[in-house]
Protein backbone atom coordinates (compact mmCIF):
# COMPACT_ATOMS: atom_id res chain seq x y z
CA UNK A 1 0.00 0.00 0.00
CA UNK A 2 1.16 3.29 -1.22
CA UNK A 3 0.62 5.73 1.82
CA UNK A 4 1.71 8.95 -0.03
CA UNK A 5 -1.15 10.17 -1.71
CA UNK A 6 -2.31 10.62 1.51
CA UNK A 7 0.61 11.41 3.58
CA UNK A 8 1.81 14.19 0.90
CA UNK A 9 -1.52 16.41 0.69
CA UNK A 10 -1.48 16.00 4.79
CA UNK A 11 1.62 17.47 5.13
CA UNK A 12 1.11 20.16 2.76
CA UNK A 13 -1.98 21.16 4.67
CA UNK A 14 -0.53 20.83 8.10
CA UNK A 15 2.31 23.20 6.74
CA UNK A 16 -0.75 25.73 5.89
CA UNK A 17 -0.31 25.34 2.68
CA UNK A 18 -3.05 26.38 0.43
CA UNK A 19 -5.23 23.04 -1.67
CA UNK A 20 -4.97 24.74 -4.79
CA UNK A 21 -1.20 24.58 -4.30
CA UNK A 22 -1.07 21.50 -2.83
CA UNK A 23 -2.87 19.86 -5.68
CA UNK A 24 -0.95 21.84 -8.17
CA UNK A 25 2.03 20.01 -6.14
CA UNK A 26 0.34 16.55 -6.89
CA UNK A 27 0.33 17.60 -10.19
CA UNK A 28 -3.79 17.14 -10.45
CA UNK A 29 -5.85 18.68 -12.51
CA UNK A 30 -8.31 21.23 -10.85
CA UNK A 31 -11.93 20.68 -11.54
CA UNK A 32 -14.77 23.08 -13.29
CA UNK A 33 -14.53 26.60 -13.53
CA UNK A 34 -10.80 26.85 -12.32
CA UNK A 35 -9.51 23.98 -13.74
CA UNK A 36 -10.44 25.82 -17.45
CA UNK A 37 -9.72 29.30 -16.73
CA UNK A 38 -7.01 29.35 -14.20
CA UNK A 39 -3.76 28.71 -15.96
CA UNK A 40 -0.80 30.28 -13.76
CA UNK A 41 1.71 27.92 -12.52
CA UNK A 42 1.98 28.69 -9.12
CA UNK A 43 5.67 27.90 -9.49
CA UNK A 44 6.92 30.21 -6.58
CA UNK A 45 4.48 28.72 -4.49
CA UNK A 46 4.89 25.43 -5.29
CA UNK A 47 8.44 25.97 -4.60
CA UNK A 48 7.90 27.21 -1.06
CA UNK A 49 5.65 24.73 0.01
CA UNK A 50 8.17 21.54 -1.16
CA UNK A 51 10.93 23.28 0.22
CA UNK A 52 9.43 23.48 3.79
CA UNK A 53 7.92 19.74 3.44
CA UNK A 54 11.76 18.99 1.98
CA UNK A 55 12.89 20.74 5.88
CA UNK A 56 10.50 18.32 7.52
CA UNK A 57 11.42 14.87 5.86
CA UNK A 58 15.14 16.00 5.59
CA UNK A 59 15.13 16.25 9.66
CA UNK A 60 13.34 12.70 10.27
CA UNK A 61 15.96 10.31 11.07
CA UNK A 62 15.18 6.85 9.37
Amino acid sequence: MNIFPRTFPALLAKLETPGHVAERCLNQKLKGVEGIYDRYDYLDEKREALTKLALIVSSLQI
